[in-house]
């Protein structure tokens, strides 16, 4: 087990720097935990399939692991992830002075932008977009209703019932109305959130397992792009954050790590 400062607070706190191709995280020095509450305990277990488990009877519970801006390297972060509990995954982008500047959520499937073939006025439970060929069952989907570099660009809407193509479009039914007023042509993406519940900057995952993949693309972005730096970050904090009202809460990592890539996709 760790040992940490009770109450304390870590927000890109974390000083590794990933210089090796590859960074294990189901590997507990990888890591930094935090914000553990006073008189509680937080216990990394490493079980026989090489996963990584952490237990904790704190409310809340930080993981943080550091990545440092490179001109022409990218990071793919990708593995397995499944817990007792909600918990959020976060991606925190700073500047050269270690300042908080933005934060990008994993909840847009990359590959899976399209747009709206016809206007909708919120009360739709099925709604047509040009191209859901990549898109699944069960996922949610989110429609860009800010412009960069506002603090949330996307709002979730409700989950996915079931997938059509029919008369060369793509019809995507929902579990519920989809309630928000969106024009022709407006950009829609697929979520990883099955339930569609999200926060404002905060991406509240399901209890179910989720496989994690997400690429971080070398360069700065001008814009509020979708899995690029942020324009002036020196470096970015990727958190896992566990928390709920349950006195023993664990989430588990399989396979989940952060490689190098000198590709962009």
């Amino acid at each position: 087990m760790k040992k940490m400062i009770p109450g304390m607070i870590v927000l890109g706190a974390a000083c590794f720097a990933v210089a090796a191709a590859e960074v294990d995280l189901t590997l507990p020095e990888n890591w930094t935990l935090a914000n553990v509450a006073k008189d509680c305990k937080a216990e990394f277990v490493k079980n026989k399939d090489d996963s990584l488990t952490l237990n904790t009877n704190s409310p809340v519970c930080y993981l943080t692991r550091n990545l440092n801006f490179e001109k022409g390297k990218s990071f793919r972060i990708e593995g397995r992830i499944e817990a007792n509990g909600l918990y959020y995954i976060k991606l925190y982008f700073l500047n050269d002075k270690g300042k908080l500047i933005n934060q990008e959520d994993f909840r847009l499937v990359p590959g899976s932008a399209t747009e709206l073939v016809a206007a909708t006025d919120g009360g739709e439970t099925v709604i047509k977009v040009k191209d859901a060929s990549q898109w699944q069952n069960g996922n949610s989907i989110s429609v860009e209703t800010g412009t960069p570099p506002a603090p949330s660009v996307y709002s979730a809407r409700k989950g996915i019932k079931e997938i059509r193509k029919k008369d060369g479009t793509w019809e995507i039914e929902l579990k519920k109305p989809f309630g928000i007023k969106a024009a022709q042509g407006a950009k829609i993406v697929q979520t990883f959130c099955s339930d569609g519940k999200i926060l404002t900057n905060q991406y509240r995952l399901p209890v179910k397992p989720v496989e994690l993949s997400f690429t971080l693309h070398a360069d700065h972005s001008n814009t509020a792009e979708a899995n690029k730096w942020w324009p002036d970050a020196k470096s970015a904090s990727l958190q896992v954050i566990l928390h709920g009202d349950a006195a023993e809460k664990s989430i588990r990592l399989s396979r989940l790590k952060i490689s190098e890539i000198n590709t962009d996709w």
